[in-house]
């Protein structure tokens, strides 16, 4: 009973229901992960590149600064129909043209001819899932920093707390509770280091064109793909291509991992026996 947590008292159906969908959300509270990855944020983080890439394209001379600031006005997915939306990606099942047709439409005057000008899906759609990517990042770094005060502080608190060293699973020398907290927070401070390390190279912005090779934009493409990383926050990618944004995130990826093999670890440390 105790494991339902905030869903204690809710009807067994909606349970069931949010069991399948998520199976950790009834024994995990959310930070705030969760509502990052729904459909309308995935489409918000689509829309925010394509705004991007127009004001890019304005400052270049591109497209007409005019048709830039109307694409970034009604760039957001309140002004948008979203039942056209729907039944667009029913017909084509395409993930991201029916949001394009949206918002061309939702353009006043000519500026909607002008939205998605010269990139391809890949480039808004990965790029867009890096932005939802790193704002769960700094979620991650946030509780991170939460978990090493708290230790700090406990590691102060027992850095005379006597207990048995362990070697071979038995008991060996003395050490203190306070030593082995300072030793979890040296090994998660090396992960919030690597976190921070690979930023660089995982959060970049993409835009290649159809085939990768920015013909579609031109001797300006390499600045568009500049000024638009820039505006989003990130760093363009050394080379224009359609998939290699996927070999970035590797660092991140494998990172994540390595935090979740900490947890048992510490607990076991905590109570042995339990764990076994």
């Amino acid at each position: 009973m105790g494991g339902l947590g905030g869903h204690f008292g809710a009807p067994h159906g909606l349970i069931t229901t949010a069991m399948q969908e998520e199976p950790t959300s009834l024994r995990i509270d959310d930070p705030g992960v969760r509502a990052l990855f729904t459909e309308d944020a995935r489409f918000q983080s689509w829309l925010d590149v394509e705004a991007a890439l127009a004001q890019a394209q304005a400052e270049l001379q591109i497209i007409p600064e005019s048709a830039a600031r109307e694409i970034t006005r009604k760039a957001h997915l309140s002004f948008l129909d979203r039942a056209a939306i729907t039944a667009g990606l029913a017909r084509t099942g395409h993930p991201i043209v029916p949001l394009v047709w949206a918002l061309d439409q939702a353009c006043e005057g000519d500026a909607g001819g002008y939205v998605h000008w010269g990139a391809t899906t890949q480039n808004i759609t990965q790029t867009g899932l890096l932005l939802q990517v790193r704002r769960a990042h700094g979620i991650f770094l946030r509780q991170l920093a939460t978990i090493l005060t708290t230790l700090a502080a406990l590691a102060e608190k027992t850095k005379d707390m006597l207990l048995p060293g362990r070697t071979h699973g038995q008991h060996a020398v003395p050490a203190t509770f306070g030593f082995k907290v300072a030793v979890w927070i040296d090994e998660l401070g090396r992960h919030v280091e690597r976190l921070l390390g690979c930023e660089g190279r995982v959060f970049v912005a993409m835009l290649g064109g159809g085939a990768g090779t920015l013909a579609s934009l031109g001797e300006p493409g390499l600045a568009t793909q500049e000024k638009m990383a820039a505006r989003l926050g990130m760093r363009p990618m050394p080379r224009s291509e359609r998939y290699a944004i996927h070999e970035p995130t590797n660092p991140a990826a494998g990172t994540k991992p390595d935090l979740n093999t900490k947890r048992p670890r510490v607990s076991c440390r905590i109570c042995p026996r339990r764990i076994r």
